[in-house]
């Protein structure tokens, strides 16, 4: 039962305002029948000069079935700031990603994510939000979701975007076969070797090649290309196969190596 709502801005539920005394009635959870949740509730504020940070809305909750036994003087503040944390892209599970500081309501809180897209990446530890699964800014860079506190009378809510930041991923190469006709010219482009990076950021996408071990008296490679070309003239009767280990570089000096 709606006891008072907020003086600006508009309250509705599935697009009808709503008004003190209104009757709104919670379905069971999708996680937990035995936790009542309420859809369509929507909030709209009103901006001004100095900004809409807080609404206040206070109820009754009330039986279905008993309508006058009722748990009164609830009350939820609704934040209408957007909190917003940054953290790691390879941030180890656990990290703390930031605290919701600015609470309105007292006492032992229990916070909890609502809705949005975080999944299971985040949980909550009191009012410290934590990561919970790997990140990775490559497929995803950033969440939004709703979260709500409770001291189990009152409640407050807020909005929650956490920025990922990018980091440099090392680059891979892998173990190649390449095949290449003998008695060709020195220079003879044999294939090229292909670097592999998640990275996006170009500031991270400077990679470098080099032969480190085999048959480098034989064959040359691009340091930035991959390009191998042949170095000799190749006689198959004297070597049918030849080895070289290639090592790729980044400027942080993440490497690997292949055969």
């Amino acid at each position: 039962v709606i006891k008072s709502i907020p003086s600006v801005g508009t309250l509705t539920y599935n697009g009808t305002a709503v008004a003190v005394g209104d009757v709104i009635k919670a379905t069971p959870g999708t996680s937990d029948p035995a936790i009542g949740q309420i859809t369509g509730l929507t909030f709209t504020p009103v901006k001004d000069a100095y900004g809409t940070p807080y609404a206040t809305i206070e109820f009754d909750l009330c039986k279905v079935d008993a309508p006058n036994i009722c748990d009164k003087g609830k009350k939820m503040f609704i934040n209408v700031v957007n909190v917003e944390f940054t953290i790691r892209e390879n941030a180890p599970i656990d990290t703390l990603v930031g605290m919701l500081d600015d609470i309105r309501i007292s006492g032992p809180l229990t916070c909890t994510i609502i809705s949005g897209d975080a999944g299971t990446t985040f949980k909550f530890d009191s009012t410290s939000l934590i990561l919970n699964s790997a990140l990775d800014y490559e497929t995803k860079p950033s969440y939004g979701f709703f979260a709500k506190c409770s001291n189990g009378t009152e409640y407050d809510s807020t909005v929650i975007s956490v920025i990922v930041v990018d980091e440099n991923e090392a680059p891979e190469v892998r173990d190649t076969i390449f095949h290449v006709l003998e008695n060709q010219p020195i220079g003879t482009v044999v294939d090229t070797l292909p670097v592999l990076d998640e990275d996006r950021n170009l500031d991270f996408l400077h990679n470098t090649l080099k032969i480190i071990a085999g048959d480098s008296d034989k064959y040359a490679i691009g340091d930035s290309t991959g390009v191998i070309t042949t170095k000799v003239v190749l006689d198959y009767e004297a070597d049918k196969f030849d080895t070289l280990f290639v090592q790729v570089k980044d400027s942080d000096g993440n490497v690997d190596t292949a055969r």
